[in-house]
């Protein structure tokens, strides 16, 4: 679906997007999730694989009720983010907002303000080990917090 909404809720295997003007919704997936959308919302909740989302104009809200296991990227352009994890969630983090900030709720997780003007970037991690968080948009805030 190019244009229209996508919606899908418990899925027990991996899940695809590629669309442009796309709004997708997805919830409860067993597997790994890749979308790909411009000009709409990406809205992720409790995936259980690997999380790749390439988005242009459109804010991406991921929360999840489990610790992450496999990896989460996220390429963006003008593109909010925001990713809400379990507080006792282990991983990696490194996020870059050109233009933007990097706020998080996570204690472990210290922001330095002496970043260049209107630019954000975090290398960090959280407990012991765990997947990588790879983020980057513009323009726009990225915000980690628990849940």
């Amino acid at each position: 679906n190019r244009y229209g909404p996508v919606q899908c809720h418990d899925l027990e295997s991996s899940l695809s997007i590629d669309g442009h003007h796309s709004n997708v919704k997805a919830m409860n997936i067993n597997g790994d999730v890749e979308i790909t959308t411009s000009y709409e919302n990406v809205e992720l909740e409790n995936v259980q694989g690997g999380i790749k989302v390439h988005g242009k104009h459109g804010d991406i809200d991921i929360k999840a009720s489990h610790a992450p296991v496999k990896p989460i990227f996220v390429d963006a352009e003008y593109s909010g983010v925001s990713i809400l994890l379990p507080k006792e969630s282990s991983f990696e983090l490194d996020a870059a907002s050109r233009h933007g900030k990097f706020i998080s709720g996570f204690e472990s997780i210290s922001v330095n303000d002496e970043d260049l003007p209107g630019n954000s970037r975090i290398k960090a991690s959280n407990g012991r080990g765990g997947p990588m968080i790879r983020i980057n948009t513009s323009y726009r805030d990225i915000t980690l917090n628990p849940s």
